[in-house]
Formats: C-alpha cells, sequence, structure tokens
C-alpha cells in the first residue's frame, strides 16, 4: 500500500523538530541581496584616500607632480538596472574622463539601483597638500569637523587652513601665502584666522573674521600699541574682543606680553602688561645670557575667559598659567594676579604630579568646575636651555621633559593644591604648538603642534584614545579644533540644453544636457530634471516649454536652473507694429545668442566662469524689434570686485555706459549692434566671487519699453 505523499516543506520542518532545531529553508520572500558598488579613480599621479568603503561618502584625490587636472573616474553597481552619474551626468559604461580639473573641485558620483541612492564625492587636492590619515568615525567621537592650519615650520610656501572630516578629507581647504594660525569658530558665530598685517607702521598679524563661506568680513588689531600677536583671540558674542601682543619695553630691555581687551565700540577696556606684574629674572625660564632668548621672557601663547569672568592666559616663558582680575573684586585690582598654576613661583603645589606642573605650555583653559586643562609641550635642552622647573628646586636651573601631554588638574584654592585628574602622552612630543580641549560630550581632543606625524587625538571622558589624525609628511596644525562646520556653499547647475530662449523646428532631435557640481563638504545628493540629461526633449508640437534641473547637496543647500525653449516658432521674432522697440540678446558661453524676444520684466541671464589668471568675453546685441527706426541708450551699473570693459566695435565706452549711458545711432526695424564686455580678475578678487553684469537699453524719443540682460561672472581658480 503506497503511504501519502508528503509536501517537502513539511517533511523539512519535521526533520528539524526531531533534532530538536528549527527549520532552515529558503525564504523565497526575503529581499534579494543589496547590489555592491565600486568605484576608483586613476589618472597622471592621481590617487584616491581612504581605501574605499560604500559606507564613506567622500575621498582626498591626492595628486603629484605630474598631475595636470585629468582624472578618470570608474564606478559601477551590480544591478543590471543600476545607473551611474558623475556630475549628474550619466555615465555609458561607469567609466568618463574629466580633464580641466582644478584643485579644489569636488567630482560628486551618484549611484542609483534598487538599494536607492549613494552619494559620494572626489575631492581634486593640489600636490603640495598633505597627506592626511584619519581614523574614521567610531562610537562615542564628539560630532563635528575639524579645523587645521597645516604648516611643515618652515619657509615653505606651502600652508593651508582645511576643514576636515574624520578620515582627514577636506571639506573645504585655502592655500595661505604667507605664515598663517589659528583658523577657528568665535564666539560671535564667525571664523578667524591670523594673518601679516598690511597696516603700515604696524607688525604682527591682524585677526580676520570670517563669515560662512570663509570670506573676510572685518580685521581685528590692538588699538594704540605697535603689535598683534597671532597665539590666540577672543572675538565675543557680545561685540568686544580680547586680543594679544608683544610690545618692547619702555627701557627697550625686554618685550612685554600684553592682554587688551576692546569693547563694542572700539575703546579699549583694559591693557594688561606683564612688565608691571612679572618679576623677569625671578620668573623667567628662558635663557637671561641668550641676548635673543631674553628679550622675550614671558612668551604668551593663550588667553581665555574662566567661568567667573576673569583671564586664565598662559606664558610659555615662565611655564606658568595666570589667573587674573578682569575687574576689581574679591580683594583684587584691576589686572592683579590672583595665582600662578606653575613656574618658578607656582601658588599651587603639585602631590601626584612628578613633574610638578607644566612645562612650556599651550592654550590652557577653565572648564566650569573650575578644573585646568592644558596642552602640556615638555621642553628639550639641545638648545642649550629647557624649560621646565625642576620640582626639587623651583629657583634652580631647568630641566628637561621631551615628551608633551595634556593635563587637567583640579584646583583647591583652599589648601592651594593642583591634583592631576587627567593626563594622556602617547609618545609624541611638541616642542611648540599645540592644544587641549574640553568638547561638550565630555571627550577631550588634543593637538599635537609641531609633533613630528601625529596631528590630533580624541580621547574619551575616561581618557582612553578613540580616534587619531596622522600624517607621514611631517606637517602639523597650530591648534586643532572640532566643530560642526556647516556648508554654506549652494550646487552649481550647468544647462547647455537647450539654451534658453532657443527656438526649434517641430520634430527637431534636441537632447537635455546638463550637470551639477558641489563643493562645501555635504556633498551633492540631487541633480534631477524632468528629462534625464542625454535624452531628447519633447519637440513633437509646437509651443513653449521649460526645463527645470534641481540640485540639492547634503546640507539642503538648493539649486534651481531653468531654460525656456519655443518649437515651431521662427528664431528670429517678426517685426511686430508699432514704434522702435529695444530687444537685447545675450551670448551664452556655448556661443549662441539667447533672450530673443523676451522683454522686462523677464531678465535674460548667462553664466560664464573666470579664470584667475585670464579673461572672459560675451556679447550683447541690440535688435530694434519694432516697425519703426529709433535710437537707444544702453546702461550698465558699475560693477566692484571684478573688472568690467565695454567696448563697441574698437571703441571702449565703460565710462560712458556706466555713467550718463550710450546713445547709439538709428537703428531701422530688424537693425542690430552688438556691445563686447571683457571681464577679468583684479588682485583682490577670489576664487567663488560672483558678480553679475546688467545691460539695459531704452528707447529714445517715442518710446516703446526697455529691455535687459545679465551675465553673471564667477571667478575660478585654475
Amino acid at each position: 500500500m503506497r503511504r501519502p505523499s508528503v509536501p517537502a516543506a513539511l517533511l523539512v520542518l519535521a526533520l528539524a523538530t526531531l533534532v530538536g532545531g528549527a527549520a532552515r529553508v529558503p525564504a523565497t520572500a526575503a529581499a534579494a541581496a543589496a547590489p555592491t558598488h565600486t568605484l576608483s579613480v586613476s589618472g597622471p599621479d592621481v590617487s584616491m584616500a581612504p581605501a574605499y568603503d560604500p559606507a564613506i561618502r567622500r575621498y582626498a584625490l591626492r595628486t603629484g607632480p605630474a598631475s595636470n587636472g585629468t582624472v578618470t573616474v570608474s564606478a559601477s553597481t551590480s544591478d543590471p538596472a543600476g545607473q551611474v552619474r558623475v556630475n549628474g551626468r550619466p555615465v555609458t559604461g561607469g567609466t568618463v574622463t574629466l580633464t580641466g580639473v582644478k584643485a579644489g573641485d569636488e567630482i560628486s558620483v551618484i549611484v542609483d539601483d534598487s538599494a536607492g541612492s549613494a552619494a559620494h564625492s572626489l575631492i581634486y587636492l593640489p600636490a603640495a597638500f598633505p597627506d592626511l590619515e584619519g581614523s574614521g568615525p567610531v562610537p562615542g567621537l564628539a560630532p563635528g569637523d575639524l579645523l587645521l592650519t597645516l604648516n611643515d615650520w618652515s619657509t615653505s610656501p606651502d600652508r593651508f587652513h582645511t576643514v576636515v572630516d574624520d578620515y582627514g578629507v577636506p571639506k573645504w581647504f585655502r592655500r595661505e601665502p604667507t605664515a598663517s594660525h589659528d583658523l577657528r569658530l568665535q564666539e560671535n558665530g564667525r571664523y578667524s584666522q591670523a594673518v601679516r598685517t598690511t597696516t603700515p607702521g604696524r607688525e604682527g598679524v591682524a585677526i580676520v573674521e570670517m563669515n560662512a563661506r570663509f570670506e573676510e568680513v572685518a580685521r581685528h588689531e590692538t588699538v594704540g600699541l605697535v603689535n598683534t600677536d597671532f597665539h590666540d583671540s577672543l572675538l565675543r558674542a557680545d561685540g568686544s574682543e580680547v586680543l594679544i601682543a608683544y610690545e618692547l619695553s619702555a627701557n627697550q630691555l625686554a618685550i612685554d606680553a600684553v592682554i587688551q581687551e576692546i569693547n563694542p565700540d572700539g575703546s579699549v577696556f583694559v591693557t594688561w602688561n606683564s612688565g608691571d606684574h612679572v618679576d623677569r629674572n625671578a620668573e623667567t625660564v628662558v635663557d637671561l645670557d641668550n641676548p635673543l632668548a631674553r628679550f622675550d621672557y614671558a612668551h604668551i601663547n593663550s588667553v581665555t575667559m574662566t567661568p567667573d569672568g576673569d583671564y586664565l592666559a598662559s606664558f610659555r616663558g615662565l611655564s606658568a598659567v595666570f589667573k587674573i582680575a578682569r575687574t576689581a573684586h574679591d580683594g583684587h585690582e584691576q589686572g592683579d594676579v590672583i595665582w600662578r598654576l606653575g613656574g618658578r613661583l607656582s601658588d599651587f603645589t603639585f602631590p601626584d604630579d612628578e613633574y610638578g606642573g607644566p612645562c612650556a605650555q599651550h592654550t590652557a583653559t577653565m572648564l566650569p568646575n573650575g578644573n585646568v586643562v592644558i596642552f602640556d609641550n615638555g621642553s628639550d635642552d639641545l638648545s642649550g636651555h629647557a624649560f621646565c622647573v625642576d620640582p626639587e628646586d623651583r629657583s634652580g636651573p631647568t630641566v628637561p621633559r621631551e615628551f608633551s601631554r595634556y593635563v587637567e588638574y583640579a584646583l583647591d584654592e583652599d589648601a592651594m593644591t593642583a591634583t592631576l585628574v587627567g593626563e594622556y602622552d602617547n609618545d609624541h612630543y611638541a616642542p611648540f604648538t599645540g592644544s587641549a580641549f574640553r568638547l561638550d560630550n565630555g571627550n577631550t581632543l588634543v593637538g599635537w603642534g609641531a609633533a613630528p606625524t601625529a596631528i590630533a587625538s580624541e580621547l574619551d571622558p575616561a581618557g582612553q584614545l578613540l580616534w587619531q589624525l596622522e600624517t607621514p609628511t611631517g606637517q602639523g596644525s597650530y591648534r586643532v579644533y572640532r566643530e560642526r562646520v556647516p556648508d554654506a556653499f549652494a550646487p552649481e547647475v550647468d544647462l547647455t540644453s537647450p539654451a534658453d530662449g532657443a527656438t526649434y523646428s517641430v520634430g527637431a532631435t534636441v537632447r537635455a544636457d546638463y550637470g551639477c557640481t558641489d563643493r562645501g563638504g555635504s556633498d551633492l545628493v540631487t541633480c534631477s530634471a524632468a528629462a534625464t540629461s542625454g535624452a531628447l526633449l519633447d519637440t513633437s508640437t509646437p509651443g513653449t516649454r521649460t526645463l527645470e534641473v534641481t540640485a540639492v547637496d547634503g546640507d539642503g543647500n538648493r539649486t534651481v536652473r531653468r531654460h525656456t525653449y519655443v518649437v515651431g516658432v521662427p528664431s528670429t521674432p517678426p517685426v511686430p507694429a508699432g514704434p522702435a522697440r529695444p530687444d537685447l540678446l545675450v551670448r551664452s558661453p556655448d556661443g549662441s545668442f539667447v533672450g530673443a524676444g523676451r522683454f522686462l520684466p523677464v531678465v535674460q541671464r548667462v553664466r560664464h566662469d573666470l579664470p584667475l589668471d585670464g579673461r572672459v568675453t560675451t556679447k550683447v546685441r541690440l535688435r530694434n524689434a519694432g516697425a519703426s527706426p529709433g535710437r537707444f541708450t544702453l546702461t550698465a551699473p558699475k560693477v566692484s570686485g571684478l573688472s568690467g570693459h565695454f567696448f563697441l566695435g574698437d571703441r571702449e565706452v565703460t565710462r560712458r555706459i556706466t555713467g550718463d549711458g550710450v546713445l547709439t545711432r538709428v537703428l531701422g526695424p530688424g537693425q542690430r549692434l552688438t556691445l563686447r564686455l571683457v571681464v577679468r580678475p583684479t588682485r583682490r578678487t577670489a576664487a567663488g566671487d560672483r558678480r553679475t553684469f546688467r545691460v539695459t537699453a531704452t528707447s529714445v524719443g517715442v518710446t516703446s519699453g526697455a529691455d535687459r540682460v545679465a551675465a553673471v561672472v564667477r571667478a575660478r581658480a585654475e
């Protein structure tokens, strides 16, 4: 007798039950495996860092002497229906070669497939940019970006101010031709950096205040002094500022350290001078027998505010941190040294610090609980004189300590003890510069200054290493800050077809051609339109149509560009009945004139890129679109920041057109003339500067309206 058949699935389930396990059967309804992606680059002296990982969005394109702006990008998805787009344009076969890529350009790579959309950016760096190697984000790491001033501490011009992510990939950078330091976010919400002063009769630096695009908005220098120093600055939320200076003493035998606070109205609140409060012979740790070193006996290198409103200042030349009365209080006069932490005359003892306090330290800050955090440099005696006070004989000869550390002291101002509650050294030695900051999540960010390969480390609240940034090429950063740096740069849309205002015959073959780029660190995530770039546009029936391209970056910055085209209408509008009427057209970068038959209030615009070492030329064409002869007045407002020159034929008319205007000759119906515009950069032009040159034509006498076009010119570095 035959047994009834058993469905295979039930048989598997029964067997699994017998052995006490769950049945493991393929889930036919389970989702298919996610598609796999690849991304690589090639080109003369071009490499990508870090190594490709689908979870990493941004990559540095390191370059070398042979780099020539040519990069081949190869990207793929295992999804047969997927698509790869580079700078917003679909890539056939997943590989495209880009030429003319410039330092700072970000190449966008977007992969769309069944898993969704994955966006990556490749940042093309100059050959001199240091190789940075960050260990990447890990659980517990503080959010934000790293602000660095990269420097090899020589006279080399290869200095860069930059914002990088946890892998060391730049979000923004700028090459600095002269010594400059301390890129930071100030209390007033703006960025600043210290650059060499250009003020006649002054020495040192100016503190340059910058907006969210790192463009200069103001400069700050001390008042009534000769010097402003780069080591530190505070631009406060109420508009006041605290600056420091090195000033020659009245007897010209020393260089005094100065702290100056300036009120919001520009008046001086206080000027504190170390010469009035420091016994140079008794306190300095510099070699007073050295005729060069003895002048800079104090060497201030940081100043911050304490939670109770006084100054906390670090003096490398004293190996001590001072708390200084900002105002008179508790029996102290304004400017009194309330206490000294470390140095020869330390008011505190260090019961559990075998080194007896800081040595040649930088960047002292006080936490809300009163603890003091210091980057403690240490010192060597290779120059014949160390900076460390001997804890067994604080007034005696100095001693070396050839390693750097972050330290945190808990201060007991009754017992006058400084208890070591945090310390980290990691065998790095920075003979000068460096920083240590407590972050909002309780971590500590250590900047290793002039240490040979280490740039920064982040420690968890227990003092354990979470993350580090290194470089094999030896550059360091004066300080390191971690801040959230929003992307203030909107994406750009390059829409070349259809040309705005173009006319096409019915049935013409016209393909959309557009792309998008972005810079600013948040990555291009969308470059889209109703028609994919490369797809045929609708010319099947007469009418007016618009192609709108939208670009969006990761921080939500959005750019929309629209081009309107006409199907089935002659390219030259017919001459209407009526008086003389101006019709202005402007030449686009592809050489075509656009704007025919489009009158105010519509303003036809085109965009041109201007090399910082070159020029751009465009043309504006005036046509009499009326039925009667007439003359017209051409006017254009002055534009600052770029040099614009207007020509009629070989005759320059810039002064006239930006003044009372240029009166044209009589133009009959349909007749035209051409105005040439040549734009060049000035010495103050910076990459990213954007200016709009507008030209307006107005009828003279019997009028029939006016027309206007505009050329938007953006400066770009090569």
